[in-house]
This record gives C-alpha cells, structure tokens and sequence, in this order.
C-alpha cells in the first residue's frame, strides 16, 4: 500500500512539473506574443490595430520582428518567420480573408 500512495504522489508531482515546464495555463506572454500589435513599433500605421492572431495560420503569438507592410495600408504580424514568408508570396489570398472577416464582425455575424 505504501509503494501505491508513493506511486501516486510521484506521479502527481511529475504531471504539475511538465505543466508548469510547457506553459500550460500560466496566461504568460509567451503565449499571446510580446506585446499587443498597437504597441508593436508605436509610430507605424497597422493594417489593424486590434490584431491578434496570425493571418496565415491563426496563431495568436504576434512576434514584432515578423510583419509585413501593406502598400500604403500599414502593417500586418506574424507569429513566425514562415507565416510571413507565405504571406508574402500571396498577401492578396491573406488579405482577402482577412477582410471578410472583418467585414463579418461589422455586420455581427461572428468574431475571429
């Protein structure tokens, strides 16, 4: 019985171990990117300042050093450098979605 109970225990402390270790609920920045995108580079024009996920894979960790600008429309992030390297072979593809469901949200018919 004692080898069971300390069985048990073990395994409880090495399952809170590899939680803590990966992040899991701890609502670190890690997890949603450095900062929001309206702090990210304060004196450029964004694409949007409410931004918060990826256009590419909907990944919600924006990284400052992964963007792109759009013409004259302003910035765009990424949360990886392969995001923004297939955004730039297409934005056009990107930027459609992107803005219905921008329009989406307008209209109420959902939210990203």
């Amino acid at each position: 019985m004692r080898k069971v109970l300390l069985c048990v225990a073990v395994a409880a402390l090495l399952g809170v171990a590899f939680v803590g270790c990966d992040g899991g609920g701890s609502g670190g920045s890690e997890e949603y990117g450095d900062k929001p995108v309206v702090e990210m580079h304060p004196d450029t024009k964004k694409y949007d300042m409410m931004q918060y996920e990826c256009p590419v894979c909907e990944g919600k960790a924006l990284k400052e050093e992964f963007y792109s600008d759009v013409d004259d429309q302003g910035r765009i992030y990424f949360d990886k450098k392969e995001c923004k390297e297939k955004f730039d072979q297409n934005p056009q593809q990107y930027l459609q979605d992107y803005t219905n469901i921008e329009k989406q949200m307008g209209q109420g018919g959902g939210g990203r």
